[in-house]
């Protein structure tokens, strides 16, 4: 029903005609969420997976892959294929690392 109000661009329609004043709710979120809303950057989440993914390369701990996969996930969700396929591959690198020695 969300993808019905939010791709509905005409005023007819039974969904339109039958929410009323959800479609501008759902519209509203589902542009905040794709990036066509002022002030919402759409690269963030592969900005943030590409630094949380470095971090891991450089220092490894499991905060920074946390974080660098969840991002890089919704960055490939939200159609930032390109930095967050490179921080996927910079995690799949981070991984292969040799053992430390102390442990």
């Amino acid at each position: 029903v969300a993808d019905c109000l939010v791709s509905n661009n005409s005023g007819s329609g039974i969904v339109s005609e039958t929410n009323g004043g959800l479609e501008s709710v759902v519209r509203v979120s589902g542009s905040t969420v794709t990036g066509n809303q002022r002030g919402f950057v759409q690269d963030t989440f592969g900005w943030i997976a590409m630094i949380a993914a470095g971090v891991q390369l450089w220092r490894p701990n499991r905060v920074a892959f946390a974080v660098g996969l969840v991002a890089a996930l919704l960055g490939l969700v939200l159609y930032n294929t390109r930095a967050s396929a490179l921080a996927v591959a910079l995690l799949v690198l981070s991984l292969a690392r040799p053992a430390p020695e102390g442990r």
